[in-house]
């Protein structure tokens, strides 16, 4: 490792700088620790005489991939479920206190990078001289501190990152004046207080611009460009600190990784009471008002080339390989400003990837920590811990993981996966695949086939849209990838199942979830009714109808490319397709009828059923439960798939027409249609020629200007009366016309395409 200032101050002495000896390929001398150690690797290449250098290029290549290196640094992991000792995660730690504790599961820092395996982590540590902490990670509020749940109050921002990370930019924004710490809990007491606070950057702030760059896969350059944004001289204490993740059990700690650090040759400090896992390069800046200074620092294995000494170039030229991959994004009609946004966007989806390190059953092992260790885990009662225990045997996450956002919400959910994964797809199409796959894997999903929500309850249910994702991922990278569509498509049938089985209602083809996670306040507990009463859901149900559907769509892509047999596939495809229209059907009855649709409200309604005399009560509430079971849509066509006589006889008959569920196009065209199958269809609203035709919601839209219009107490004129004193329209004080909210039945929409399988007679 090797640090380098460029801007030196006049008249200023430039600390000495702390040498760290180089053993091994990550730049570090230490003891006991798991980063990869090339000693072994070099014993073996002497086994093989004359290709020594092949055979260490080769090792090199294996051990150091693309994203070897990466943002995978968290930006808390205090207050996270991972490191709780009491079963609550709240107050196991704080802010204040992980100064003087260690984490068990994992690090975080400011603009963090660490491996794959987070042995070695890197970050920035600043300290204006007026606060009462070090700022080594990023200040916020914990869930009961804040006004709007955890909060960060920090003003940063992601500002550039490519998929393999070659190229990173980010900017901080670090107040001159003392950070308001305890203003901040105070103020968002009485109410919500805007990051950072009102008024602390009005004396001036630092703006901290971090770059990294990976000229190869094994090598870091990074640069700290530091400008002063007020009208005095002012000095910032900025440190880049290395340090080994603490990954050691408490509870049979023996020894620790540790740094030996050397400064005059004569000394020599190995202690492990004085944080020997971590080492830092400090420099005390004074910058001019208005002026900048730049430290870069630079990480490579022993014997590799330097590139510090041309930086600017090497950081040019990988930024400038960063741009070009977005300009291959961008619609060419966008905007700059648009570019720009997108940009920022794509930028905080590849910053926000997390080593996430939590395996249930090693945490339940884990004991009372060692004593007399001067920095080490938190002691905790381990006994009485109960959360996610039902997960222990099975869950073992030690992964790179896209999260929703690496302070607020530093876990992993189910369902922010899938919706995260349609943007990444194409950014990094293999780790949008990888990702839903993962989610899918043993490790993850239970035996039983339930997908873990997320840490604070991996009972809590997601909404199943992991299908409609994989599908989707499917289509928007080419329509190629037959192997990880259809190690989804095995691995889904295995969550549908464990839905149908454990989350279906009484009501059959109506389903419950609990928690869910969209409509989160709700005028009840939906994870735990009131005593007495089960609950049916509208979503939860449309949620369902949606998982058939998308299954549907999948097994049809398998089988239109032979993959991996189409006979056995399309025999799934019939218990999908008639699950689809009987969870239509069930949902579109008014409540009195086992359904979910408010006669009186026009509206879907989440109902309560009384388990002792079997009354349904409706909730009655408009929110987007109640406008869920629109999403339940998708074109379904069969077109090219050669159907098997099982799946035409299935398609033939009344199975398929279920009265005003389904709303879309169904192409019977080129199948020879018969006279039985075109009398089932043809109603007041339907016909068959060629194509049946149905109601879409293009026909709705002149439903759009509707509204309340409301004459009350105007005395109208007898002449205007009689203007709107028609069939469908009449003034009784209000004139009262449809709303969209009447329209909601209309739920599945889909198109089904029969064209060109051959059908029977």
């Amino acid at each position: 490792m090797s640090t380098k200032r460029k801007h030196e101050v006049p008249d200023q002495q430039e600390p000495k700088r702390k040498h760290v000896e180089e053993p091994d390929q990550q730049g570090f001398t230490r003891k006991n620790a798991e980063v990869p150690d090339l000693q072994e690797l070099k014993k073996k290449q002497t086994e093989v005489p004359g290709q020594q250098e092949p055979v260490r290029e080769k090792v090199l290549d294996h051990i150091y991939g693309n994203k070897f290196w990466g943002p995978y640094l968290s930006e808390r992991q205090w207050c996270t479920v991972r490191e709780e000792t009491l079963g609550n995660c709240w107050d196991s730690t704080s802010y204040e206190k992980i100064t003087h504790d260690s984490y068990r599961w994992g690090e975080d820092g400011i603009f963090g990078l660490s491996d794959e395996q987070q042995k070695l982590c890197m970050g920035l540590t600043l300290w204006n001289g007026k606060d009462s902490v070090v700022k080594e990670r990023f200040f916020g509020l914990t869930g009961p501190q804040g006004n709007l749940g955890e909060d960060v109050k920090e003003l940063y921002f992601y500002l550039d990152n490519d998929p393999d990370h070659r190229y990173m930019k980010a900017l901080y924004l670090y107040p001159q004046t003392e950070f308001p710490y305890t203003d901040l809990i105070e103020q968002n007491k009485e109410g919500f207080c805007h990051s950072a606070g009102k008024g602390v950057f009005d004396d001036g702030h630092w703006q901290i611009i971090v770059e990294y760059t990976k000229p190869e896969s094994d090598t870091i350059l990074c640069r700290y460009t530091v400008t002063n944004i007020s009208t005095g001289v002012q000095t910032l204490n900025l440190s880049p600190k290395f340090w080994f993740r603490h990954d050691h059990d408490a509870k049979h700690m023996t020894d620790v990784s540790c740094f030996q650090v050397k400064g005059d040759e004569s000394v020599v400090s190995v202690s492990y009471q004085l944080e020997p896992d971590c080492c830092y390069a400090t420099y005390k800046l004074e910058v001019k008002p208005g002026g900048e200074d730049i430290i870069e620092w630079e990480l490579l294995p022993v014997g590799k080339p330097s590139y510090i000494d041309n930086s600017s170039d090497v950081i040019q030229e990988w930024k400038i390989k960063a741009e070009t991959f977005y300009n291959s994004l961008y619609d060419c009609q966008w905007s700059d400003q648009e570019k720009a946004v997108a940009k920022g966007a794509w930028a905080g989806l590849l910053w926000n990837k997390q080593f996430y390190y939590y395996d249930v059953d090693e945490l339940y092992h884990r004991g009372q920590a060692v004593e007399n260790k001067v920095k080490t885990v938190k002691p905790g009662n381990w006994d009485v811990m109960e959360r996610n225990i039902k997960w222990r045997k099975h869950f073992k996450a030690k992964d790179i993981l896209s999260v929703p956002d690496k302070w607020e919400f530093p876990w992993f959910a189910a369902w922010d996966t899938c919706f995260q994964m349609i943007p990444f797809c194409r950014l990094d199409p293999d780790f949008a695949k990888h990702q839903l796959l993962l989610l899918l894997s043993e490790r993850y999903m239970s035996p039983e086939g339930q997908l873990p929500g997320c840490e604070f309850n991996f009972d809590d249910n997601n909404p199943p849209i992991h299908a409609w994702t994989s599908l989707k991922v499917f289509q928007m990278t080419g329509e190629t990838d037959l192997n990880f569509l259809f190690n989804s498509y095995c691995k889904l049938q295995k969550n549908y199942n464990w839905w149908m089985t454990n989350l279906q209602c009484s009501d059959k083809y109506i389903f419950y979830g609990g928690f869910l996670g969209l409509d989160n306040i709700s005028v009840v507990d939906r994870g735990c009714p009131p005593e007495g009463y089960s609950i049916k859901q509208a979503d939860a149900t449309a949620w369902m109808a949606l998982f058939a559907l998308s299954m549907v769509q999948i097994g049809i892509e398998l089988t239109r490319h032979n993959f991996p047999s189409p006979g056995d596939i399309q025999k799934d495809l019939i218990k999908y397709l008639k699950d689809f229209l009987c969870i239509s059907h069930q949902l579109n009855k008014d409540i009195d009828n086992g359904g979910m649709w408010n006669l009186e409200m026009t509206f879907y309604n989440d109902v309560l059923v009384d388990q002792l005399t079997e009354q349904y009560i409706p909730i009655q509430v408009r929110s987007l439960v109640g406008l869920l079971p629109l999403v339940a849509c998708g074109i379904v066509n069969f077109s090219g798939i050669r159907c098997t006589e099982e799946l035409k006889q299935a398609l033939q008959t009344d199975s398929i027409h279920v009265c005003d569920i389904t709303c879309g196009t169904v192409n019977f065209s080129g199948i020879g249609c018969t006279e039985e199958l075109k009398q089932a269809f043809q109603t007041d609203s339907i016909h068959v020629c060629g194509v049946i035709k149905v109601r879409s919601l293009v026909g709705l839209l002149p439903l759009v200007a509707c509204g309340t219009v409301n004459f009350s107490g105007i005395g109208c004129t007898e002449e205007l009366k009689q203007a709107f004193q028609t069939d469908s329209i009449h003034v009784c004080g209000v004139i009262k016309v449809r709303l969209l909210v009447a329209l909601l039945p209309l739920v599945a929409c889909s198109t089904v395409n029969f064209s060109g399988i051959g059908g029977t007679e």
